[in-house]
């Protein structure tokens, strides 16, 4: 896909709003919002090799944040999310459409992080290098008390870009899915169906886990939670599914979760 200039960071914040509010999930919080923000910027670099904003993203507190758009949806008192109402959906509807690779890390940042909390994002950005760095930077000053804005490195986002989108597929062939969408198809009762949402949150959770690079042990009960569903699904509805058989079992059971989780299962109209 062509490299284009980069929109601005309240555009993008727009789509983020239009696209979870689309997908049916809850309002947004400012402070999440933020941290979509950045994963939107972590994803399109990762994916496109260029920024989706140029605006720079400063490491708060409370992990990566964009001081202008924050301020477009402070509010006084105490309503907290923002409001679905507040962006202009024909201008965003264009905008997703005249920014398709832009539009796609936003769809890619809202199935992956949108049913998350704010606490859970925070900590996801407090664990990575791009604000941990940022924070050293100003470690003399935060030690003593003052408030710091300390900007976010380019280098260093584009670093852990590479890494959180290499489970990413660029092209999705009907081959990659074959084993998805088998265990997509298998129809019966309620329980099921149950049972294959289950299944989806598991792969969705190891994935996660390898893509944000979790530590081993965390990684590892992931796998074993994912083995464990995957195991019991095929057993309860006499399916059969194979590992590749040239790779070790935990990379079976990695390649497959993303499997799944790029296939879409957990999204799908059950």
């Amino acid at each position: 896909m062509p490299a284009s200039i980069p929109i601005s960071a309240n555009s993008v914040a727009d789509l983020i709003i239009f696209e979870t509010t689309r997908r049916g999930l809850p309002a947004l919080s400012n402070r999440k919002l933020q941290k979509l923000l950045y994963f939107v910027q972590l994803y399109h670099l990762g994916l496109y090799g260029f920024k989706a904003f140029d605006d720079p993203l400063k490491a708060w507190a409370d992990g990566p944040v964009l001081p202008n758009v924050r301020m477009r949806f402070i509010r006084p008192g105490l309503k907290t999310t923002i409001n679905k109402n507040e962006i202009d959906w024909p201008q965003t509807e264009l905008t997703a459409r005249a920014e398709p690779s832009i539009y796609d890390a936003v769809t890619r940042v809202t199935l992956d992080f949108g049913n998350l909390v704010d606490k859970d994002l925070i900590e996801l950005t407090h664990g990575q290098r791009p604000w941990i760095n940022a924070r050293q930077t100003a470690a003399h000053q935060i030690a003593i008390g003052h408030k710091v804005s300390p900007t976010i490195n380019d280098n260093d986002m584009k670093t852990l870009s590479r890494t959180i989108t290499r489970h990413l597929p660029r092209q999705k062939s009907q081959k990659d899915f074959s084993r998805a969408e088998a265990l997509y198809a298998a129809s019966g009762d309620i329980q099921l169906q149950r049972s294959k949402a289950s299944l989806a949150d598991a792969a969705g959770t190891l994935s996660e886990a390898l893509a944000l690079r979790f530590d081993p042990e965390r990684i590892a009960d992931a796998r074993i939670a994912f083995a464990r569903k995957l195991s019991d699904f095929t057993t309860a509805y006499r399916l059969e599914l194979t590992l590749e058989p040239s790779i070790s079992q935990n990379e079976g059971f990695d390649l497959l979760a993303n499997e799944i989780v790029d296939y879409g299962m957990g999204h799908r109209q059950r």
